[in-house]
């Protein structure tokens, strides 16, 4: 018998299941069937997807802790000064965050299938939605440390 054998089953630890629900819209391919498609809209056949973002790995996560360090700084910076330049800055880490965390589960979405299938509303939408438990483990985070800090002053 082995004294007191302790276990920490990893595979029981999952996350709460997030999904993104969207319909990819039809690409017609010439003319005649764009025409087809606007005078009979029932004809266009759409793909509906549902993609996980709710397994981030590790690695995807260190990578978006750095993408949003950098996605704040240039937010602070387009706010003090708009521009073009800190405007496409900001959306391309924006569009770099969303596919480093559709990815592992849809790995066809890029920054191109998600321009042509998102409206800007839905864009940011995803976006809040995506970082919002990114957003809740770094408020959890400090507010752990702020009583770890508050019990080291007690003692």
């Amino acid at each position: 018998m082995q004294p007191d054998l302790e276990i920490l089953n990893l595979d029981t630890i999952i996350p709460r299941p997030r999904y993104i629900e969207l319909t990819e819209k039809a690409k017609p391919k010439n003319g005649f069937t764009r025409l087809l498609y606007t005078l009979f809209p029932k004809l266009q056949k759409s793909r509906k997807h549902r993609i996980d973002v709710s397994r981030i790995t590790v690695r995807t996560s260190l990578e978006m802790d750095k993408f949003m360090f950098e996605f704040m700084k240039a937010s602070v910076e387009f706010a003090k000064n708009p521009n073009d330049e800190q405007s496409e800055i900001v959306e391309e880490m924006m569009y770099t965050i969303l596919e480093k965390v559709c990815q592992p589960s849809a790995p066809w979405v890029t920054r191109d299938w998600l321009m042509d299938n998102l409206t800007p509303d839905q864009v940011i939408e995803m976006f809040t939605f995506i970082l919002r438990p990114y957003k809740e483990r770094i408020e959890k985070n400090a507010e752990r440390l702020q009583a770890a800090l508050a019990d080291q002053k007690d003692q």
